[in-house]
This record gives C-alpha cells, sequence and structure tokens, in this order.
C-alpha cells in the first residue's frame, strides 16, 4: 500500500483512499437531510469508491467522488 510520501497527485486522475485494514472509502448515498454517507467498504473498482483531488491550495485539495461530483466536507 502508498504511503502519503509516496503519493503524487496529478490533476484529472481517480484515487482511492485505502485504510489500514485494506478498505476504502465508499460514498453510500445520501441521508434524508441530504448529506452524504461514506463508509469504508472493500474495493470493488466502482466509480463511489474513486475519488478525484482539486488543488485549492499549497498541500490543500477538495476531494470530490467521481461517481457524482459530491465534495467530502
Amino acid at each position: 500500500m502508498r504511503t502519503v510520501e509516496q503519493t503524487l497527485i496529478e490533476a484529472g486522475r481517480a484515487y482511492t483512499i485505502a485504510a489500514a485494514t485494506g478498505y476504502v472509502v465508499s460514498y453510500t448515498g445520501a441521508k434524508e437531510d441530504g448529506a452524504a454517507e461514506l463508509r469504508l467498504a472493500k474495493y470493488e473498482r466502482k466509480p463511489e469508491q474513486e475519488w478525484l483531488f482539486d488543488r485549492v491550495g499549497e498541500n490543500s485539495y477538495r476531494i470530490h467522488c467521481r461517481a457524482n461530483g459530491k465534495v467530502i466536507d
């Protein structure tokens, strides 16, 4: 598994966000109040498990889901 120091963020490329357990951050839908729900899940190569990083400053990124564009807040 790659560490933060080994990963160079490239524009337009999708990434998974993995925990030490091997599970990845996955968008699972929206709650009744409209808030997005994220969970750790087994990686299944779904767009809901892939994230795009947009640079918004030095060492700062906006992270959004490849499947629907929802941003992690």
